[in-house]
């Protein structure tokens, strides 16, 4: 009885500060950078500043009408755009290289200069919703900063063309209804983040993970829609014209950008709907992210587990611990002889 009770004080005590919480409305503010997307980034802008989310746009010398675009949403919930690198600070050498770890380092600059209370660190081509029914994204990250977690993992959902009839007239999620996983490289996707006045670090993990000090990722992973390739037209465009010559050498010895070597290995940018997961929101959002959010948790207990059980590994096998039972061991053999008495 008294167990029950105590259950309910904190439960309580939870819900009460939950709703003490989510009563103060906290700004969110998502980062994009673009190069080329055209077809595709009126409708994301559109996308978060429907979700009450504001956009800090960076364009990199995009040669189509991706910043025009951008424009139009100019004091209409995109609250600023700079063009990469002159207007970021950084050198003009950088205007025809696709130099990712110097954009990453600018979102780490703005995330100290726009102000907002949650970040998301997202691409041109890319729209994130929440993991429950209903509930809008802004909506989901106040309630994850009300239950005190700082950072957010999304499952990565690449949809793919399975006809060339986009024209970039409709959004994409009305239009793309084929997806398949992730790659092994791109399952970390820990873009969404709470500002509290520390130090971040995108560089590193080539912005798969915001790393910094205190990181509490919420255990439910949250839904990232990814629209890289939207018709075996835009692919070949996009790939061989846009991409791999200007990528950064010393960034591709790192091992980054690995997503366009299948396509040097000779890999065909056509799909087919068979080999693709016909995409049903109640299905993801009710069975197949409870189950990713479950092996997840699992995952982190495991490694906790191991991580003490290393600690104490190493403690037993140290050079101290050793000296220390060969300094005790006459106190012990005293402590025996006096207990026989």
């Amino acid at each position: 009885m008294k167990k029950k009770y105590q259950k309910e004080v904190i439960y309580n005590q939870l819900l009460e500060r939950i709703t003490k919480k989510t009563e103060k409305k906290i700004r969110i503010t998502a980062i994009i950078a673009a190069f080329n997307e055209e077809d595709i980034i009126g409708h994301v802008l559109e996308h978060f500043i429907s979700k009450g989310i504001k956009v800090y746009f960076m364009d990199h010398h995009s040669t189509d009408n991706t910043l025009e675009q951008a424009k139009k949403f100019k004091g209409k919930g995109v609250i600023g755009i700079e063009t990469f690198p002159e207007e970021s600070g950084y050198p003009s050498n950088f205007k025809d290289i696709y130099a990712w770890r110097y954009i990453l380092k600018r979102k780490e600059e703005l995330h100290k200069i726009l102000g907002a209370d949650w970040y998301l660190h997202m691409d041109a081509d890319a729209i994130v919703e929440s993991p429950w029914e209903d509930v809008p994204i802004s909506a989901a990250i106040q309630l994850v900063d009300a239950l005190g977690y700082n950072c957010i993992n999304f499952e990565l959902f690449n949809f793919r063309p399975v006809t060339d009839k986009y024209k970039g007239d409709i959004k994409p999620q009305d239009f793309f209804k084929y997806w398949e996983p992730a790659d092994s490289f791109d399952e970390l996707q820990i873009k969404c983040w709470k500002n509290f006045g520390q130090k971040i670090d995108l560089v590193s993990s080539g912005g798969h993970n915001t790393q910094f000090k205190g990181q509490k990722v919420f255990p439910i992973k949250f839904i990232m829609r990814h629209y890289p390739i939207r018709s075996k037209e835009h692919g070949v465009e996009k790939i061989f014209s846009e991409r791999l010559p200007r990528l950064d050498i010393k960034e591709r010895r790192k091992g980054w950008h690995g997503q366009y070597n299948q396509y040097l290995d000779g890999k065909d940018i056509e799909f087919n709907k068979k080999n693709l997961l016909n995409y049903d929101d109640k299905i993801v959002k009710e069975v197949y992210l409870p189950l990713i959010s479950c092996f997840n948790i699992l995952d982190e207990k495991n490694k906790a587990i191991k991580d003490k059980e290393q600690q104490i590994r190493s403690i037993y096998s140290s050079r101290t611990w050793k000296v220390g039972r060969i300094a005790i061991a006459p106190w012990r053999f005293i402590k025996g002889i006096f207990k026989k008495f």
